[in-house]
């Protein structure tokens, strides 16, 4: 059976739900660990609105465009839980 070459775009969709109606607090924030799992966050979340924190569903993908410790590794995670997170 020959491969085909399909371009990743065809497979996978953007999804940029956002905490808009302040639904989730900072119990359901999370981070991405270079491990490429979801993580308690480390940020400083004093003051912080989580109103524009990205909204990650089950069996959805996140990542992380640029971090300053990770160097070249790239940052991303599958949520493999049955809970929203917020990101």
């Amino acid at each position: 059976m020959a491969l085909t070459k399909i371009k990743l775009g065809k497979l996978i969709g953007l999804s940029e739900d956002k905490n808009t109606d302040n639904l989730y607090s900072l119990e359901d924030v999370k981070g991405i660990s270079i491990q490429k799992k979801f993580i308690e966050t480390k940020a400083d979340m004093e003051g912080v609105s989580l109103t524009p924190y990205l909204l990650v569903k089950p069996d959805d993908f996140a990542y992380v465009t640029v971090t300053s410790r990770n160097g070249e590794k790239i940052t991303l995670a599958h949520n493999t839980t049955k809970i929203l997170f917020s990101f």
